[in-house]
């Protein structure tokens, strides 16, 4: 590890600059180790990489929104490196899901689970422009490879792609390609060689280079059923031995198709086979009837194999003998290669179709036939010819693809097209008309138009400028915005708000001479100044100019420079300048840059490169390209969530709700001030709060700061006469927290919190007017938990905690697109991305983020505590223990039941098996069946029959494999349609 370690560091990179994101960070450490590898004495690796992310059962357009570009920046940065480095011809490039998805949205905008998929490869060897494998003919469910949602069949095996890897990798021989891929042999000649996928490549495939035929198979099974993946193993091995044995030449098989053909006629006698006579029966006959296409190699002076193979009478004999056991004569003493089926009770025909059947291996002539074919093939020659014909085609082949060589003189007769073009060219000039017939947009212009309208719309926006127009309008809206402008008026109202701005701008600059026509009633906390004619144009080194102080405020390690009109230049600094610049600072606090938005503290952190006098100033400067998204995201403070409840003796619940809540009010800034007052080292900032969560039983939303502003919001209510809270302190660095969490839990104890709490009783009585609060004697402490998390967005943290936090330590790509990513709340996070495990989610979030040694993990509500569902894997009957599967919980409504009865009923419905469920959870069964009124399948007798005991139609209760059906026509149409008489049985 230590030699890598100093390999790696040692080495350079044409392009480190392009190896951004989670991929290229990645492949950077590939492109090293490869540039290394004589130093690392290797000829051959093997790297493999993940990205994650694309979990899409929900807007899986927004999540590849945000994930292929990564993706594609790595790919490029790493194709760039190999070229540069001359190593590309020695690279191959593999790029796979690990399952595929369907192609049609579910409900939530997402991709389910699916089964085929694709992959790609590049290199610099690697033949690249083709697509291998059948491609759908259809996304629609009319084709045949579509099951249902956009799930479509494999065409091809996993291994077929990489025989071909294997091969270029240097796997040639039949035994290694065994140890690589041992699977290789169940896929016939549907794999693809180097020599498929390579422009180097020359290896073949042993028996898949001559001859093709497809062959039409029937057999008589004893059970009604599909052949498995195993049986049809046999049936081909058994095939592979009888041509080897006969015919002495190498094949390959695979079973490509099957279907299941149940015969149940009283008149019908079968056909002689091989000697036996089937005579008449009444019982049903079960017959596979398929198709096995196999590949078969030999000599061209020798034609044994096919000989051997288009003998219908023979093969099918020699089929029959090694699929059953039983010899041609009868008996059960002749030699077989051991691949018995006791599912086969006759191998009735093996034939070669080889009329219809075109070789997939055509052999090659000499010499071209003197005569042009009749009927011109329908699929483009691989090789074209080297001298084409001089005659135009009568019928001339229709291309998928353009050429990539057009003839430069123009269509005689273009077409018309029909169909407005996939990939419409772009102007890079508009038209000088406009258009008569406009198109109309569902969604905004990214862009507003140079010129307004001049009637302006009856509606108001949704979306509003965060610019001022430059037209501003001459009859303003009578309903406030509630996205104010980031920009000032130009023409300020003559109404001014009674309410300060929670978010005033700060002036770069002091006003005019011109005193105000309506000057403030109250002086302004921190008026500015006139610093006079030597103001910089810029401080430079990432510091910003205060009008407050008439200075440059540097961020470390610069201060300002006497030598420079006072720029951030020089770097020998007074002692603790940094640590004291902003101390005690409000409304000019620093903004910086912290994680994926911009935040204001009175400490910058060190990795702060650059401070700025306002939130738009630093958005602007950091995230130029996201100056919007950056406003609006919250910044990735961390938040100490400090629960604890009061019981206050003498509290009067019995005052109107409107009472209660201002006494919440006056109890927070009560809590607030005493607590950041007294509380040694606590250090309140302006954004520390403390929140009221409930008072008398009654749910409330109250919020005070330390700088006593105070919000609050009535909710539902109950009875109780008890106060609880949450003190939230804001930091920067976790362990700032963690030290406050600790000072909290030191002074709540003993001398220190009686007289915190009498001062705080105090403090309420003085300065509340509100009845709740005026009749209180005594309060009591009680510490719940605490936590810390982040202030930031919501995001999964797969691979760590496998919930959701809010630390402001999302992946890259995450802040890339946060609207597809990230969340504003827990509950719609968890929902999201662990929706399978939603209340684990929770609880796993509150453990990640507790920090106190005493406390609990709030109690989650699991509406699935009490619900029955079966336990099939311990008491097999239905119980309520809370302890269901993950997949049951989640779609409870689909499993699981309130009642034990109708889980029971659903479960466990057949006679033999619904009392003991019944007795099992303490409730007597009843005195008949659970479902009356259910027919089912007797398939002994090809008859539908009802669930119950007695005479016809009973049939006997049903056991739990049977399919029930509400009447016996239903069930017959479902299952014995063919059957004219099932309705009168």
């Amino acid at each position: 590890t230590e030699y890598l370690s100093a390999l790696y560091t040692s080495t350079s990179l044409q392009y480190p600059h392009l190896f951004t994101g989670s991929v290229g960070e990645k492949l950077g450490v590939v492109s090293k180790m490869i540039i290394k590898n004589e130093e690392r004495s290797v000829n051959r690796d093997v790297f493999f990489l993940d990205m994650g992310g694309y979990d899409g059962h929900g807007l899986s357009k927004e999540i590849l929104q945000g994930n292929l570009p990564v993706l594609n920046r790595g790919l490029t940065a790493f194709y760039r490196e190999m070229t540069y480095q001359n190593m590309l011809d020695k690279i191959t490039f593999v790029v796979m899901s690990e399952f595929g998805r369907t192609i049609t949205p579910n409900t939530s905008y997402g991709s389910d689970h699916a089964w085929g998929g694709n992959a790609f490869v590049f290199g610099g060897q690697v033949k690249g422009g083709q697509i291998l494998g059948p491609y759908p003919k259809s996304f629609d469910n009319t084709d045949e490879t579509n099951i249902g949602r956009g799930r479509l069949i494999p065409s091809i095996s996993w291994e077929s792609m990489w025989y071909g890897i294997a091969n270029w990798y240097g796997i040639s021989k039949f035994e290694e390609m065994n140890v690589v891929l041992p699977n290789n042999g169940n896929f016939g000649c549907q794999l693809f060689t180097d020599k498929d996928m390579y422009t180097v490549g020359n290896n073949t495939i042993s028996g898949c280079n001559d001859r093709a035929v497809n062959l039409k198979m029937s057999m008589f099974l004893k059970e009604p059923r599909y052949l498995t993946g195993l049986e049809q193993k046999r049936i081909c091995k058994a095939a592979i031995a009888a041509v080897a044995k006969n015919a002495n030449v190498t094949s390959r098989c695979i079973v490509v198709d099957q279907k299941i053909i149940v015969s149940y006629d009283y008149n019908r006698r079968l056909t002689t086979v091989n000697g036996t006579r089937f005579l008449q029966t009444t019982d049903p006959t079960y017959e596979v009837e398929g198709t096995v296409s196999m590949d078969y190699q030999e000599d061209s002076t020798n034609q044994t194999g096919s000989e051997y193979i288009e003998n219908v009478e023979a093969f099918t004999a020699d089929m029959s003998q090694e699929l059953t056991g039983i010899c041609t004569d009868g008996t059960s003493t002749c030699e077989t290669s051991g691949n018995t089926l006791d599912l086969v009770a006759q191998v009735n025909l093996f034939e070669a179709d080889v009329s219809d059947s075109p070789s997939f291996a055509p052999s090659f002539s000499s010499r071209p036939s003197a005569l042009p074919s009749v009927i011109p093939s329908v699929a483009p020659s691989r090789t074209p010819s080297v001298s084409p014909s001089d005659v135009p085609s009568n019928i001339p082949s229709k291309s998928s693809q353009p050429s990539s060589e057009p003839t430069k003189e123009p269509s005689a007769e273009p077409s018309v097209s029909q169909v407005p073009s996939g990939s419409p060219t772009k102007s890079y000039q508009p038209s000088d008309y406009p258009s008569v017939s406009p198109s109309e947009s569902q969604q905004p212009s990214d862009y507003p138009s140079l010129t307004p309208s001049i009637s302006p719309s009856d509606k108001p926006s949704l979306s509003p400028s965060k610019s001022p127009s430059d037209f501003p309008s001459t009859s303003p809206s009578d309903v406030p915005s509630t996205t104010p402008s980031l920009a000032p008026s130009s023409e300020p109202s003559d109404h001014p708000s009674l309410n300060p701005s929670e978010s005033p701008t700060i002036s770069s600059m002091p006003t005019p001479d011109d005193p105000s026509a309506k000057p403030s009633a109250q002086p302004s906390s921190r008026p500015s100044r006139d610093c006079g004619p030597y103001v910089p144009e810029r401080c430079g080194n990432g510091g910003f100019w205060s009008p407050y102080t008439c200075e440059c405020l540097c961020v470390a390690p610069y201060c300002p420079n006497e030598f420079t009109n006072g720029t951030c230049s020089s770097t020998t600094c007074p002692a603790n300048y940094h640590e004291t610049l902003f101390e005690g600072c409000t409304l000019d606090c620093p903004w910086f840059k912290l994680d994926s938005s911009c935040a204001s503290a009175s400490v910058v952190p060190e990795e702060a490169t650059a401070i700025y006098s306002s939130k738009n100033d630093c958005c602007n400067g950091q995230f130029a390209g996201d100056v919007s998204g950056c406003m609006e995201r919250p910044a990735g403070f961390s938040v100490l969530k400090y629960n604890a409840r009061f019981t206050m003796s003498g509290i009067d619940c019995k005052t109107p709700s409107s009472d209660r809540a201002a006494a919440a009010g006056d109890i927070a800034r009560a809590v607030i001030s005493k607590v950041c007052s007294t509380v040694p080292g606590l250090n309140c900032g302006r954004n520390d709060k403390i929140k009221i969560t409930k008072i008398c039983g009654s749910n409330v939303d109250v919020e005070a700061s330390a700088s006593s502003s105070t919000r609050r919001r009535a909710l539902q209510t109950s009875d109780d006469e008890v106060v609880e809270f949450t003190i939230l302190l804001n930091a920067i660095a976790q362990e700032d927290l963690r030290q406050k969490d600790a000072l909290l839990g030191q002074y709540f104890q003993g001398t220190n919190l009686n007289n915190l709490l009498i001062a705080i009783k105090n403090e309420i009585l003085a300065s509340s007017a509100t009845r709740t609060v005026q009749t209180i004697t005594t309060i009591y402490y009680e510490f719940l938990n605490s936590f810390i998390s982040g202030l930031g967005l919501y995001y999964p943290a797969w691979g760590s905690k496998e919930t959701c936090l809010n630390d402001g330590m999302q992946q890259e790509y995450m802040n890339n697109n946060p609207d597809a990513w990230l969340y504003t709340t827990l509950e719609a996070c968890c929902d999201r991305y662990y929706s399978w495990a939603t209340n684990e989610c929770l609880k796993l979030h509150y453990e990640a983020t507790m920090v106190s040694s005493s406390g609990a993990v709030p109690i989650i509500f699991d509406p699935t505590a009490e619900l029955y569902y079966p336990d099939w894997l311990n008491t097999n009957t239905c119980v309520n223990d809370g302890n269901a599967p993950q997949y049951m919980k989640v779609n409870y409504e689909t499993w699981m039941y309130v009642t034990l009865f109708d889980c029971c009923k659903t479960y466990y419905g057949w006679n033999d098996a619904f009392t003991p469920c019944l007795e099992a959870g303490g409730v007597n069964p009843p005195t008949k069946a659970p479902i009356e009124d259910s027919w089912y399948v007797d398939w002994a007798n090809f008859k539908c029959v009802k669930s119950c005991e007695g005479p016809s139609p009973c049939g006997g209760f049903h056991k739990s494999w049977n399919i029930l059906h509400p009447s016996k026509a239903v069930c017959c149409e479902e299952h014995l349609s063919w059957k004219d008489t099932c309705l009168l049985d």
